[in-house]
């Protein structure tokens, strides 16, 4: 709901994060549920909200793609590898 609300008013991604960190960790009245905060504490990038909670977003971090790729096991290819490290080092 709050993302769909901020939405409409676009604001640049730091002002809405501005925003939303005025509320961290606070009590809303009426609401049925705790948020503590929608960003995890030291996340630094500016996002929009609704494009941070949204699917593409959450598939694109490094832990959804390190889990949806499968290591390297075929030995002409760590082959090449090797011997790319070989000959360019580090």
């Amino acid at each position: 709901m709050d993302a769909e609300v901020l939405q409409l008013y676009d604001l640049p991604p730091r002002l809405e994060r501005q925003l939303l960190d005025l509320f961290a960790g606070e009590k809303r009245p009426g609401v049925p549920f705790h948020v503590d905060r929608y960003f995890p504490e030291g996340f630094e990038p500016f996002f929009p909200l609704h494009v941070y909670l949204s699917e593409d977003y959450q598939r694109s971090t490094a832990g959804a793609l390190r889990a949806r790729h499968k290591p390297v096991t075929d030995p002409a290819i760590l082959a090449a590898l090797e011997h790319a490290l070989q000959t360019f080092g580090e």
